[in-house]
């Protein structure tokens, strides 16, 4: 009886460590979680602020073509068509890792190639020294080219590791879906 209980106990365990909860009810995210969890309980048109860059955006659609465990959303008008593209840095590849874990950065990538706003949307990182990444670094992203070079953003000094990891992780994650969305033309 009292091994059924330790088996039962390790397996609670077990499933909090794979959902990201830690013992003492934190939760983390590991890196590109949907290569463990298939489904995603998160609704990004309800829980992501990409409405404010996509002023006339009505809807988001799944983007198809992306490495297995890798999300990101094509956000349409009303007639259907694309406006531009949403994602988190966390859940496009490549894993650009902050001073403590990888920073969830929503990206709002306008159809020109350029980068319409980018949000915090999760991070692990030391809040001290985070907080330093104030709106005049973000702002610095807007209509930023992906293409441009990601030497013109400036890191913040005081926070050096994790707001490279940002601009890094932006700037690469975006590359890599428009090699997706845009593979021949990137005019289109």
């Amino acid at each position: 009886m009292d091994m059924r209980r330790i088996i039962v106990a390790a397996i609670g365990v077990a499933a909090g460590v794979a959902l990201g909860q830690h013992a003492d009810g934190q939760h983390s995210q590991t890196p590109h979680a949907a290569a463990i969890q298939p489904a995603r309980a998160e609704d990004p048109s309800a829980n992501w602020p990409w409405k404010k860059y996509f002023a006339t955006g009505q809807t988001l659609a799944p983007v198809t073509g992306l490495k297995q465990g890798d999300e990101a959303f094509e956000v349409r008008d009303s007639a259907k068509h694309v406006l531009g593209w949403v994602f988190r840095t966390d859940r496009v590849s490549p894993v650009v890792k902050g001073r403590n874990a990888e920073i969830g950065v929503m990206v709002a990538l306008g159809k020109d190639g350029e980068i319409a706003g980018v949000e915090v949307i999760e991070n692990h990182e030391t809040p001290a020294y985070f907080r330093r990444l104030t709106g005049a670094f973000y702002h610095q992203f807007v209509g930023h080219a992906v293409s441009a070079p990601s030497s013109d953003i400036d890191a913040v000094t005081g926070a050096t590791i994790s707001s490279r990891a940002v601009i890094e992780d932006v700037f690469q994650s975006a590359a890599e879906l428009l090699k997706v969305v845009r593979p021949a033309d990137p005019q289109t």
